[in-house]
């Protein structure tokens, strides 16, 4: 699987949008991180030592003409792409985490917040009014500038987050197709995180290797019978042929 992965590697750094998370991932008990990169009818994974922005400039390259949808570590705030939307879906978790605080303040905050970025995320999909969604970004970034120097340090943390990262957290309002949230990225990492439960990652080099080349969510994406693709393949590697390219022309 080595030429259909790095041919879908390939074709990353040329990519509109991308959606990018990564989890933890373990080889023979060290750290490790497994990273998942979605473009429109492709899926790529890399397994790395860090998590950190150098694995964004070995695969996209030192600077990404595309927008990266990706939740708020450090890596992707220094890394240099046109565009960088934060998934609002891990803000509004911290949100309705502040919410349910047994401070009423606190718990006010955190309703305000939440309920401001899920109206927010509902009218994007909507195709809400410009209206609409300046009447609601302009209440989301009141609240926060009414708390930004709250004594709750958790409050004053997400509100001074919210209104540092604004053109990230907004940018969904402003550009077409890009979704206010990394839900497809994380689904995309949603089985091999249950594999890592049971198998506790991998044991050798070449374990992560056949990790990394998993071609099963690119072929879902694309309407292609996973284990019919994979025994063509391996007939063709045995015999000394090509292997095909999951069909990346129809792409």
């Amino acid at each position: 699987m080595e030429e259909p992965v790095n041919a879908l590697k390939e074709q990353l750094p040329q990519q509109d949008k991308l959606n990018i998370d990564e989890t933890g991932w373990k080889k023979a008990g060290k750290r490790r991180w497994l990273w998942t990169f979605v473009a429109l009818n492709f899926t790529f994974f890399q397994i790395a030592q860090s998590r950190g922005k150098k694995v964004l400039e070995e695969i996209l390259g030192q600077f990404f003409p595309g927008i990266i949808t990706a939740d708020r570590l450090r890596s992707y705030r220094s890394y240099q792409m046109a565009g960088w939307q934060i998934c609002l879906a891990h803000l509004i978790r911290e949100a309705k985490g502040l919410s349910q605080s047994d401070d009423p303040a606190t718990s006010r905050f955190g309703y305000w917040i939440r309920r401001e970025l899920k109206l927010a995320s509902l009218w994007k999909k909507g195709k809400a009014k410009s209206l609409e969604m300046n009447a609601c970004k302009a209440r989301l970034r009141r609240a926060c500038l009414l708390n930004q120097d709250r004594e709750d340090k958790h409050v004053r943390n997400l509100a001074r987050a919210i209104l540092k990262d604004w053109e990230a957290v907004t940018l969904f309002t402003r550009v077409e197709d890009i979704s206010p949230t990394n839900n497809v990225a994380e689904q995309s990492l949603r089985s091999l995180v249950i594999a890592r439960k049971i198998c506790f990652g991998n044991h050798s080099e070449k374990g992560l290797v056949t990790t990394a080349r998993l071609i099963v969510a690119t072929a879902r994406m694309r309407g292609v019978d996973v284990w019919d693709y994979l025994a063509h393949a391996l007939v063709h590697y045995r015999s000394g042929q090509p292997v095909p390219l999951l069909d990346l022309s129809s792409g």
